[in-house]
């Protein structure tokens, strides 16, 4: 391939398909807290099992903390909060320059913990990670959802060009976001578990 032919091909693909070349990392994040109420009455282990075995029929990568049940159970739900576990470091400093987030959810006293990494689409410099957290409380149940969606982006190597190319057509995949959600909800209150959306951002 002559220079004159490569550049032809860049500048057509600029204009043709939308791309962008200039180098980006962009992270962006939303949450959705459900009150859940068992239908079935059942135990705690159940409970966390249905919510376990759900999740995995979505994610194709589960890394699961079980921990004590509450006793006695709690008038009020626990609820997630973010924390930065690099913190004021020069590591935290460093990686928020660079267009990264580093904040996690923290869920104490939940009873499971579930995380989750999507890579299906690394190649083209996304990521996706998932957080879920259940807790048990008198009234029922409570589950915290996390998602955050790192993308990189611009170049001009032949993936950036590529993953620019399918992006102007099909989006990226921070659609899932919401998508593998709504799916896991659905299947909760198939089997048995009522859920209502308390909050959530973006609003709904």
């Amino acid at each position: 391939m002559n220079k004159f032919m490569g550049f032809s091909i860049v500048a057509g693909c600029a204009l043709l398909a939308g791309c962008m070349f200039t180098p980006t990392h962009e992270s962006v994040s939303n949450y959705a807290v459900y009150d859940m109420k068992d239908m079935q009455n059942r135990t705690p282990d159940d409970v966390a099992d249905i919510y376990i075995d759900t999740l995995k029929t979505i994610m194709s990568d589960v890394r699961v903390t079980r921990n004590l049940p509450p006793s006695p159970l709690p008038e009020q739900p626990g609820r997630f909060r973010l924390v930065n576990p690099l913190g004021n470091s020069g590591l935290g400093a460093l990686a928020a320059a660079n267009g990264a987030s580093l904040n996690i959810p923290l869920c104490e006293g939940a009873y499971v913990v579930v995380a989750s990494d999507t890579k299906g689409m690394s190649r083209w410099g996304e990521n996706t990670r998932f957080y879920n957290c259940l807790w048990q409380y008198k009234d029922g149940w409570h589950l915290d959802w996390y998602v955050s969606f790192d993308k990189q982006s611009g170049g001009v190597s032949a993936d950036a060009m590529a993953s620019a190319l399918v992006q102007s057509v099909t989006g990226d995949s921070r659609k899932n976001m919401k998508t593998y959600r709504e799916n896991i909800i659905r299947k909760l209150n198939d089997k048995g578990l009522k859920t209502q959306l308390i909050e959530s951002y973006p609003r709904e």
